[in-house]
């Protein structure tokens, strides 16, 4: 009784269907991105990047590096997570999210009306960064 309850949870937890990816995907996506904006907003980082000097685009592209820097680090962290599991449902579901993670962003940035010709850009910049990542 108890190894039907426990593998129904493994299955659960570990369960990489799409429409899950699509979930947890999008959870660490915004989790990456509300850091980045917490971090934009804040006073402090604000005077040291001398805020008040820069122009709106300058200051978007502060976002954007914030965001991108944040997808990034998420990004290695499943990395890191993958190659120190032992369990193999579990690399499976890490691997399966870590794959998803930059599709889902690329998506949802054209989703919230990000101009086509910007969205290239940052899907060039993501497969970059994300094939650094899977050769390392």
């Amino acid at each position: 009784m108890f190894d039907k309850i426990r593998n129904f949870i493994r299955f659960w937890k570990y369960n990489t269907h799409p429409s899950r990816m699509e979930f947890k995907s999008r959870k660490v996506a915004l989790f990456g991105m509300e850091k980045a904006l917490q971090l934009f907003k804040d006073e402090s980082f604000g005077k040291l990047m001398f805020f008040d000097k820069k122009g709106e685009e300058e200051r978007n592209r502060i976002f954007n590096e914030l965001t991108v820097t944040n997808l990034v680090f998420l990004m290695l962290l499943l990395e890191q997570i993958i190659r120190e599991t032992e369990d193999e449902d579990a690399k499976e579901y890490f691997r399966a999210l870590r794959e998803t993670v930059p599709e889902y962003f690329k998506n949802f940035i054209r989703r919230i009306g990000v101009p086509e010709q910007y969205a290239t850009l940052w899907d060039g910049l993501i497969d970059n960064i994300y094939s650094v990542i899977r050769g390392s």
